[in-house]
């Protein structure tokens, strides 16, 4: 061979397998409407011969006409015909071929296209947006169409809105993009996006009437923020606008101002909303300490505006403090809690709440208990919490807060309590009880529990079960509850029949099962 190899083909001829079978079929058919011509005129010649031969005569018309050209045309005939029935053969061969591939290709996967809208309200008058942006993609079998796949869209009230190119075109990514806009409102509007014989999930748009309608305008500064000191020099200021009936529009535009802009300043001053109809800045101290009024306004809604104030402070200077603990006693051991939350607030510059001012805690005896997390700061009101967890041993901790800015500090101190140990218990009944009558039928179960031997400690979160020797005659619930923070526990008893008397039992079965009973009587009150 002189080629090897097959030259390449200029331009590249790129065919796919399914796109090669109906070209295949076409050939076959054409073949097909080839021979059938071919026969046709064969048929022709043969209606001719048969047509010198008129019946009840002998002779041939026109006599010109010879027997031996009769058979030379009935051989040409046949001739003709065996060819074409080789053709047909060779076209048989083909078309089973096609076949063959119609069973071995795939069926075209289905295009899985997304569609979305930003934004997702808009107007039809006022100043806010009357477009939105229409994004998405196309995806066969998991991979980009050729750039250049037509998109169409629809949307089933054309009256409300159009869109624009319709059809759009992928890119390489398979990515599209077109524009809705809003020509008459309001209302909503469904636009869904085909391509390739698949369609995405339709998406709404709400169109609004006007813009320039307002409903709600809100401020709200974070915390107030430091002049000096350790605490943040900036907070942010932030807000929404509704319109029209409570809607969010997104691109609404907002303007701030200040009102002393050496103590402050505020960035950016021109800003518009989200489409939650949300808007934002930063609030940002430059001297003080003082208080800045800050203005947010909206210059295409009728030039509504709200004022908030914000305070400057010197977070240099201690302001006062306060340190607290919720659980006075937690448990080493036991089935008490062996957490509690230590928490307090601290204020600066004369009592200005301020977030971000650093909080160190610590605890005198880390061998029974441990204070996380050990460095905080405070929030907008000025809190700061962690949390101490018991971890051995009986006594009393010592929880300091430490203010490194100023040099101060607060310290309080929780008990660590062994609540597996009894500590005494107390148990009383309110009053007698009527099964039947006008009388009260229920009462109260009531106590207290102490743990930890001695002279006892009162620790919430210990469990106390109750119960009573005649069922038939009276229940209580709950049946099992737990102390609060002072020890105290409590249920309710409520008369079944009588009359009769009913032993009432209080059982401890974290602290050694110890248990008190109480007795009371059901009356017949009638």
């Amino acid at each position: 061979m002189s080629f090897p190899n097959i030259p390449n083909i200029t331009p590249t001829i790129s065919v796919t397998t399914a796109q090669t079978i109906p070209l295949l079929l076409s050939s076959i058919a054409l073949e097909e409407l080839a021979l059938a011509h071919i026969i046709n005129a064969e048929a022709e010649k043969l209606q001719f011969v048969l047509g010198t031969l008129p019946p009840g005569r002998t002779t041939l018309s026109p006599p010109v006409v010879t027997i031996s050209n009769l058979l030379a045309v009935d051989s040409s005939v046949q001739r003709t015909l065996r060819d074409v029935i080789k053709k047909e053969m060779l076209l048989e061969f083909k078309f089973e071929n096609v076949l063959d591939l119609l069973a071995t290709t795939a069926p075209s996967p289905t295009p899985i296209i997304t569609l979305n809208a930003d934004p997702t309200t808009i107007c039809t008058s006022g100043t806010g947006p009357n477009t939105s942006t229409l994004t998405g993609q196309v995806l066969v079998g998991g991979s980009p169409p050729s750039a250049g796949t037509p998109v169409s869209f629809t949307v089933d009230n054309p009256a409300l809105g159009t869109v624009a190119p319709n059809p759009a075109v992928t890119d390489a990514f398979g990515n599209f993009t077109a524009t809705f806009t809003a020509i008459d409102g309001p209302g909503t509007v469904m636009i869904t996006a085909t391509a390739l014989g698949g369609s995405s999930d339709p998406i709404t748009t709400t169109i609004i009437d006007n813009c320039n309608v307002l409903s709600e305008l809100s401020l709200n500064i974070a915390s107030n923020i430091c002049s000096s000191g350790t605490g943040p020099n900036t907070t942010t200021v932030s807000g929404q606008v509704l319109v029209d009936g409570g809607v969010a529009v997104a691109g609404i535009p907002v303007e701030f101002s200040i009102d002393n802009p050496l103590l402050a300043s505020i960035s950016p001053t021109n800003t518009t909303t989200d489409a939650s109809g949300n808007f934002t800045a930063t609030l940002t101290a430059i001297d003080g300490p003082g208080t800045v009024d800050v203005t947010t306004t909206l210059p295409t809604i009728g030039g509504f505006s709200i004022t908030l104030s914000a305070t400057i402070a010197d977070c240099s200077v201690f302001g006062g403090a306060t340190l607290g603990v919720d659980e006075v006693n937690i448990c080493s051991s036991g089935t008490g809690p062996n957490t509690t939350t230590v928490s307090g607030k601290l204020f600066v510059d004369g009592g200005v709440a301020v977030a971000g001012i650093p909080v160190e805690f610590s605890v005198d005896n880390p061998l029974l208990g441990s204070v996380s997390p050990v460095n905080t700061t405070t929030d907008a009101s000025g809190n700061f919490t962690t949390t101490l967890t018991a971890i051995d041993g009986t006594g009393t901790v010592g929880v300091t807060a430490s203010f490194p800015t100023f040099g101060s500090s607060l310290t309080v101190g929780p008990n660590i309590v062994d609540c597996s140990v009894f500590g005494g218990a107390s148990l009383s009944i309110a009053e007698d009880v009527c099964s039947s009558g006008t009388g009260p039928n229920t009462t109260t179960v009531s106590g207290q529990l102490f743990v930890g031997g001695g002279l006892g400690v009162a620790v919430a979160g210990i469990p106390v079960e109750f119960s009573v020797d005649n069922p038939l005659l009276a229940s209580v619930s709950p049946a099992t509850t737990t102390t609060d923070a002072l020890g105290n526990f409590s249920a309710t008893f409520t008369a079944i029949d009588g009359p009769g008397t009913v032993d009432v039992t209080a059982t401890f079965p974290t602290v050694g099962g110890g248990s008190l009973t109480v007795t009371t009587h059901i009356i017949d009150c009638l």
